[in-house]
């Protein structure tokens, strides 16, 4: 295994990561905990005569309401009342696993890794890690691979078959990347890579939205699906509350919020599908490169 590009010292670095349990934390710590109501996957939604949103979870409980965000991710059942799109499989999977206690019990693995992420690419495959909080790395195993991970051969069924699956799909890569493989935790979960077209607009619907992952999924190549989502979230509730405040029409608000958003993530859908391509392609070391290279020139 070769370092091809470091970025750790690049001038213009100042894209800090976060680990998302921490992040999620610190979200859930900021609102009062009655705010949130768990265990209620959502079953059924319909509208009554009077306009407003009628919910139905699948543990028996029901409510009415006057403006549902369906921020309810790839397979949102909000999304369906307001566009016919459909998510589009890549035609990758990301196998998700994690390992735990890194710095203690494998220091060789922390230092290949070091203090933020690395990728490791060719052949249409790739191994991503990335550093998370309590010495616990995140790694994908990236694949082409049909939807369903059965029929490419790819035994989940154990932790002992998971790993000896995904070390023949990385036959010839070098021990110190294949130490990822041996080294993870007693799981491992496929990801398979969907998307929603690039540029997908919708039709506004009185009482009802999208943000986030139900309005623009997109690859995680482009590294922005959850900075885009926390910002329309922001943007969606001070749209709703400037527009109460001043008695005007908050349904407008909507209407307008939802022009913003899907014309903000158009390009960043777009680097994400580019990025995609270009990171599992067959030489995708020398186009990761020279993209790399582009944002950040290093010293001669």
């Amino acid at each position: 295994a070769a370092l091809i590009f470091d970025e750790v010292d690049a001038p213009d670095n100042e894209r800090p990561e976060v680990d998302r349990t921490e992040l999620r934390r610190v979200l859930l710590e900021s609102v009062p905990p009655e705010m949130i109501r768990w265990n209620h996957k959502l079953k059924a939604i319909w509208q009554q005569d009077g306009g407003a949103w009628e919910l139905v979870f699948e543990n028996g409980e029901r409510g009415v309401f006057d403006l549902v965000v369906g921020a309810d991710g790839a397979w949102s059942k909000v999304r369906p009342l307001v566009s016919d799109a459909q998510p589009i499989y890549s035609g990758f999977t990301f196998v998700e696993f994690g390992i735990d206690d890194v710095d203690r019990s494998h220091p060789e693995i922390a230092a290949l890794v070091g203090r933020g992420k690395i990728f490791a690419l060719g052949d249409s495959k790739g191994l991503i890690c990335q550093r998370n909080s309590n010495s616990h790395f995140r790694v994908y195993a990236a694949l082409p691979m049909s939807e369903n991970p059965d029929e490419c051969g790819l035994d989940l069924s154990s932790p002992a078959q998971a790993k000896a699956s995904l070390l023949s799909y990385y036959a010839g890569w070098s021990p110190k990347l294949l130490a990822l493989i041996w080294s993870s935790a007693e799981w491992m979960s496929p990801r398979p890579l969907y998307s929603l077209p690039v540029g997908h607009v919708w039709r506004s619907v009185r009482g009802l939205t999208l943000l986030g992952d139900a309005a623009h999924l997109m690859s995680p190549f482009g590294g922005e699906g959850v900075n885009l989502a926390m910002r329309d979230a922001s943007d969606l509730a001070l749209a709703v509350a400037d527009a109460l405040e001043a008695g005007a029409d908050w349904h407008a608000a909507v209407a307008d919020y939802e022009k913003v958003i899907c014309e903000r993530a158009a390009e960043p859908a777009a680097g994400a599908l580019e990025g995609l391509n270009a990171t599992m392609a067959e030489n995708a070391i020398e186009s990761v490169l020279a993209h790399m290279r582009s944002h950040y020139p290093q010293p001669a």
